[in-house]
């Protein structure tokens, strides 16, 4: 009988330990921006409905609408949330929308990098095929 359990860190990840080897597996990162930057958005936020009389714990409350922004671009209006909510989702989501800009520019360069790396290796791999080749017949003709 396998037993697991699951650990909820302060971002909202899960991480599930149990099987065989006992070792812990972290949940894959979901989000578009870095973890960095989440755990920092999130400071911001309990820091102004800190300062907005509400305390720090109203944060986990926005959260689920932040978290849709992040995965899906859904904004949500002031129908849906109190106004002093709705103007730290507004104050927050200009933070959010440089930091997935940013993210996505860094993953691009990344994918750029991987791609050229691959490329000189095989361009490598293709001139030592060749230069191998060519000392067969060289050897070969003798």
């Amino acid at each position: 009988m396998k037993v697991s359990s699951s650990k909820s860190n302060s971002i909202g990840q899960t991480a599930k330990s149990g099987g065989k080897s006992g070792k812990s597996k972290k949940e894959e990162w979901k989000y578009p921006v870095s973890k960095a930057f989440y755990e920092k958005m999130c400071a911001k936020g309990r820091k102004i409905f800190k300062e907005l009389g509400y305390g720090e714990i109203w944060m986990s409350q926005i959260l689920p609408t932040i978290n849709e922004y992040l995965l899906n671009g859904t904004r949500i209006t002031r129908y849906w949330l109190k106004d002093d909510f709705y103007t730290v989702f507004v104050c927050l989501r200009q933070d959010i929308e440089v930091a997935v800009a940013r993210s996505a520019a860094a993953r691009q360069r990344a994918a750029e990098r991987r791609a050229r790396k691959e490329a000189e290796k095989q361009a490598e791999e293709d001139v030592e095929k060749q230069s191998a080749e060519g000392l067969k017949k060289f050897v070969v003709k003798k």
